[in-house]
């Protein structure tokens, strides 16, 4: 545990990401300025900070105070960074809450073999059940915000009175519910091994939806 830990401040001291997955590309604060420099030399100047979040598929570094950028920790994420870029801001428009807006992209080099983009800054933290003072409000305004198909946030997000009121919101039946429950649990129970050292706070979130899974059966 302290080698991972003396591991886990060396990479943290040269803004690096902690890699998570086999394969994983090297990106750290160098590499971000590098590409910034060659790309858009107008904002290689900025500070930049790594950003240290439950997410596993992008690294994320703040660039000054109102914009962030997204790399790809692996390849084969790659045609998620064109996906966003298309559809975010055809999306924008249709959807009540803030969603990320890309501002720029950036292209594959000999030596970051990616897409990359740049995004307008969200201020703000991630949902915790001690920042929301009414759980069924937030549950009917999510339900506004998303798809049927992401019905999983009933577990990963709410505890069992949000769950209720999210349900009601979305107005799904007992299949779809049932089928989502599954899957939210399945990822849980895939997260939880995999990302023990790399990713303890993502554990943490999958361990506790596990948890409200059960709580429907108690």
């Amino acid at each position: 545990m302290q080698e991972i830990e003396s591991h886990q401040k060396q990479i943290s001291d040269h803004g690096a990401q902690i890699k998570m997955h086999k394969g994983e590309i090297d990106i750290d604060t160098t590499i971000v300025k590098r590409l910034l420099a060659e790309q858009f030399p107008h904002l290689a100047e900025r500070s930049i900070t790594v950003v240290r979040s439950p997410g596993t598929v992008n690294a994320i570094y703040r660039l000054g105070r109102d914009l962030y950028v997204r790399l790809p920790r692996v390849e084969a994420s790659a045609e998620g960074i064109n996906r966003e870029w298309t559809w975010l801001p055809k999306l924008a428009p249709q959807i009540s809450l803030t969603i990320p807006q890309p501002l720029a992209q950036g292209k594959p080099t000999s030596w970051y073999p990616c897409p990359w983009t740049i995004h307008r800054w969200i201020a703000g933290s991630p949902y915790r059940d001690d920042l929301i003072s009414n759980e069924r409000q937030a549950a009917r305004d999510l339900a506004n915000f998303i798809l049927a198909a992401d019905v999983i946030a009933a577990w990963s997000v709410f505890n069992q009175v949000g769950r209720e009121t999210f349900r009601q919101a979305l107005d799904v039946d007992d299949d779809i519910w049932s089928r989502a429950r599954g899957y939210a649990l399945h990822q849980a129970l895939l997260i939880i091994p995999y990302y023990p050292e790399t990713n303890p706070e993502f554990v943490t979130l999958a361990q506790r939806t596990v948890k409200q899974v059960l709580t429907d059966f108690i």
